[in-house]
């Protein structure tokens, strides 16, 4: 199966069904995307916190390193299934699936699909389809309040501030200070005691910052949650890293940290990008490191 055809659009097939289930993409590895239910579904269904599901390659590091996979595992975590009532339709399922495996604690099961997307789409729509129903049955109006969380294609980092290498942390620093200090012509302090406590979401290539943004919980920069510092470097700007990382942001704030309400500030130019994602203007313009800066909230109830 060849990765980068075959491979990744049956993987990501799979991804983006999961995603129409409610299910939030965790963070995502070289070979891995985790499923997890978002916090509000954790929190009414005993049983629900943990992983649902996993989507994978099979093969692991070296077929990527190689360009191959030997198939895509679809994996469900059977607690999981059985916390919103669709085990048995796994269970009624059994072509391509695996035998109950795995620890005692966390038993799963497994469908290896070794056949390109075209052969195995029925299959999965049949799947999929029953899911939905018996998970909107259980879930209730709260399953179509929910929104659909979008899948990366590109390989970002989230790190919390610990977490970040000596290296990762140097090429986000040097990133804003290009973009923020440099291009701007705005001579400031830069680095801010914020840093500390933020969870960083970038993209980078061979040791290269390509965008950035960090994410503020409530309580430190703002009384609400803020998204801040966001960044694409200029050679790399128009390639859609902007919006991908947006979604991010947002699906992050809201499905990890629970937050309803999201605040950020922008230029006037920027005004619509931010718009674009349901931000709304909540005060007048002001002054922030001599530049003219709008305060705008997103409201998610």
């Amino acid at each position: 199966m060849n990765l980068d055809i075959e491979g990744k659009e049956l993987f990501y097939e799979l991804c983006h069904r999961l995603a129409s289930l409610k299910l939030y993409a965790g963070k995502r590895g070289k070979e891995s995307i985790p499923f997890s239910f978002p916090a509000v579904i954790k929190g009414a269904f005993p049983g629900a916190n943990g992983q649902f599901a996993a989507v994978q390659y099979l093969g692991g590091e070296s077929a990527l390193k190689h360009n191959e996979a030997r198939g895509v595992v679809l994996r469900f975590y059977l607690t999981r299934l059985q916390s919103v009532g669709v085990d048995q339709v796994i269970i009624d399922q059994p072509l391509y699936r695996t035998r109950l495996k795995g620890p005692v604690r966390s038993p799963y099961y497994e469908y290896i699909f070794t056949d390109p997307l075209a052969t195995v789409q029925p299959l999965i729509d049949e799947l999929f389809s029953k899911l939905e129903v018996i998970m909107r049955e259980q879930i209730g109006p709260l399953f179509d309040e929910l929104p659909v969380h979008s899948i990366p294609v590109r390989e970002w980092k989230q790190k919390y501030f610990n977490e970040l290498t000596t290296e990762e942390l140097y090429h986000i620093l040097q990133a804003r200070v290009e973009v923020f200090v440099i291009e701007q012509g705005c001579i400031h302090q830069e680095i801010d005691q914020f840093d500390i406590e933020a969870m960083h979401i970038f993209l980078e290539e061979r040791g290269e910052v390509l965008a950035y943004m960090r994410l503020l919980p409530r309580k430190t920069e703002h009384d609400e949650a803020s998204i801040g510092k966001m960044l694409v470097r200029k050679k790399y700007r128009g390639r859609g890293y902007a919006k991908e990382m947006m979604r991010q942001a947002v699906d992050f704030l809201q499905f990890d940290w629970n937050e309803q309400v999201i605040k950020l500030q922008t230029r006037d130019h920027q005004k619509d990008f931010y718009q674009s994602f349901g931000f709304k203007e909540i005060a007048s313009s002001q002054l922030d490191e001599s530049l003219l800066h709008i305060n705008m909230q997103l409201e998610h109830r």
